[in-house]
């Protein structure tokens, strides 16, 4: 009988380890796969998006207005390598950039393409940064306009108490797929 009792005991132990064993390695599976994003999630980020290109050319705040789109330790990696890390460097940075005033128009957004991803989303954006006269366009203005940048932006966002936000940002130069040799006629 005691050795009856002992195999029963041992086979629950068994049944037990196996289902908490199941269940951790169900949770982690789901830990790592994408969350689903609702109509509003993308409507937020598209949001994020648009905020991002005026408080960038104004300096709203003195730069704070921009930084707030970003996590508290967000990463923004400028084309050529240069990486902010966390809001005082980012409103630094949106300070300068913003620079010209109120009136300042320089960063349009464009093709916002979002995927959710196990940290909230993730995207990629095009940006096309423009640079107009300074404060003077009108038909007496002798200074072109000139498109400064074409990029797109790689993006990740997390969902936090105060909306979706920014947790890293990088610009990626626009390219070509053409090579240098040849001619772009059929011969």
């Amino acid at each position: 009988m005691a050795k009856r009792r002992a195999s029963t005991i041992t086979r629950i132990a068994l049944v037990l380890g196996l289902c908490v064993g199941a269940f951790a390695a169900t949770r982690a599976q789901n830990r790592n796969r994408p969350a689903t994003l609702t109509a509003m999630d993308y409507v937020e980020i598209e949001q994020l998006n648009a905020a991002y290109g005026h408080y960038i050319d104004t300096g709203e705040d003195q730069g704070q207005a921009w930084a707030r789109l970003f996590t508290p330790d967000a990463v923004f990696t400028r084309q050529n390598g240069d990486k902010y890390i966390g809001r005082e460097q980012l409103a630094g940075l949106g300070r300068t950039i913003g620079s010209r005033g109120p009136k300042a128009v320089a960063h349009f957004a464009t093709n916002v393409w979002v995927q959710p991803s196990p940290e909230g989303a993730v995207g990629k954006v095009y940006a096309v940064i423009i640079r107009f006269p300074d404060d003077k366009m009108d038909e007496n203005d002798p200074r072109p306009v000139d498109v400064k940048l074409g990029a797109r932006y790689h993006d990740t966002y997390v969902k936090t108490a105060d909306g979706w936000r920014f947790k890293s940002r990088s610009v990626v130069m626009a390219g070509s797929n053409r090579t240098a040799r040849g001619s772009l006629s059929p011969r």
